[in-house]
């Protein structure tokens, strides 16, 4: 009984002790080298920056404001001259070095108000340069959502869908199935200790398609993570926690609710408790026939402590970022790495994830025949880290089912092969949608 990231710790381990050193030390001198191409190549800032980059660490406030209107000047600069055709890899990097001088340049307000990042954003957001990940980052909002958790709100992040896609939403024709489809409320949970960035290419689409979507992070992941005052990070506690979120955010209408890896254990332990709050429900190369975190749950706390510290190493990282794509070269880069490293520089993020394995994680084997939501079931069929023949077994497991395999696609379709998930999505929503008002 062990998780899929255990799975995929055992993989990257067993992987790394048969490289050479020098492999090693190659991965790791191309991006300094890269850096110091970026820093070498971009053009000179303004001199208000190279000002203060002489002088003090931090600028004071007066100082501040005489560096915005260069930082801006800066910004639109840069992003004009992307906009014009520069090549992807000279846009990134140019960006990555602007965002450096950036974030040593400003304090931490200014920086959000220049770049647009929420604040509990980490500054090593400025490190990243994909497009979808930082447009993704700036529509990052907190919400304080009230639980039976603890007496105070539980400040909650998550991406909503933009203003204008809720209220056509809300709006939909009792006349037009498919804006009757797109009219119901989606939840994306991502996978184990990953943030909402994890949807940054399927969210807009769904968006675009006219899907009132909201990518959530769940109670200890992403950036929610350690709240405090509680003592379990477990499936009962993140219940608890979607539960009220889908209340207070969602409106309290039945939803399309989306789990990808172990997200799809939390979509399945939810529908199987609120099957009147799930209108429909995605499975995306979910877990579901592997119970709990195994051994681990037993660890000492030291023991704990080292195993959590080791996840969030690059390295593993880095493993486990290759495993997770068919097309490794195109989406398994440096910066999909940092993008699902960016949660982890969070305050309390190594607690929150120890408290999680202590609580012993989910076991949803025994609840999945019981499951009477309607289902779809999606599955990249080069899946590296839950095996595709898993979709055969909710196919013959649950109630109403369909199952869809994606070709040349692994463990992560809404990163892979996004439009093509959307489509099911969509399609899957339209085929079912809620009926309209009589007369």
């Amino acid at each position: 009984g062990r998780c899929s990231w255990s799975v995929t710790l055992t993989c990257a381990l067993r992987k790394v002790c048969v490289q050479p050193w020098g492999a090693t030390c190659q991965s790791i001198t191309p991006p300094l080298l890269s850096w110091a191409s970026t820093m070498a190549t971009l053009t000179a800032p303004p001199a208000a920056v190279v000002s203060y980059r002489r002088s003090s660490p931090r600028p004071s406030s007066t100082e501040t404001g005489a560096l915005l209107p260069a930082l801006r000047t800066r910004c639109a600069s840069r992003r004009d001259s992307n906009a014009i055709g520069a090549p992807s890899s000279r846009r990134s990097g140019a960006d990555s070095a602007l965002r450096r001088v950036l974030c040593r340049a400003t304090d931490v307000g200014t920086r959000t108000e220049v770049a647009g990042f929420p604040s509990f954003i980490p500054e090593d957001i400025f490190e990243i340069g994909d497009d979808a990940a930082l447009a993704m980052a700036r529509r990052y909002q907190r919400a304080d959502i009230q639980t039976d958790l603890r007496a105070a709100p539980l400040r909650t992040a998550f991406v909503p869908p933009p203003a204008e896609v809720a209220s056509a939403a809300k709006g939909a024709s009792d006349d037009d199935a498919a804006a009757r489809g797109a009219a119901l409320p989606v939840c994306l949970l991502a996978g184990f200790d990953s943030s909402a960035l994890e949807w940054r290419r399927l969210h807009p689409k769904l968006s675009a398609a006219g899907a009132e979507a909201y990518a959530l992070d769940l109670l200890g992941w992403g950036f929610t993570g350690n709240v405090g005052e509680i003592e379990s990070y477990g499936p009962e506690a993140k219940r608890e926690h979607l539960l009220q979120f889908w209340r207070q955010e969602m409106g309290g209408r039945p939803m399309v609710l989306v789990g990808a890896s172990l997200g799809g254990s939390a979509a399945i332990d939810f529908a199987h408790a609120h099957p009147d709050k799930v209108a429909l429900l995605v499975l995306v190369d979910a877990q579901g026939y592997i119970d709990g975190i195994g051994p681990m749950a037993e660890m000492p706390r030291f023991l704990a402590d080292i195993g959590v510290a080791v996840l969030k190493t690059k390295w593993l990282r880095n493993q486990a970022n290759q495993m997770a794509y068919y097309d490794t070269e195109s989406y398994g880069t440096e910066d999909a790495l940092k993008i699902g490293r960016l949660h982890c520089m969070v305050d309390g993020w190594q607690e929150s994830i120890v408290r999680w394995m202590q609580s012993g994680g989910y076991t949803v084997r025994p609840l999945i025949p019981d499951v009477t939501t309607k289902t779809l079931v999606v599955w990249g069929s080069e899946d590296q880290i839950v095996e595709p023949a898993t979709a055969e077994r909710f196919r013959e497991d649950m109630q109403d089912v369909r199952v869809e395999y994606i070709d040349n696609c692994g463990h992560t379709a809404h990163l892979e092969c996004s439009e093509t998930l959307c489509e099911l999505i969509m399609t899957f929503m339209e085929e079912h949608a809620p009926p309209g008002s009589e007369g």
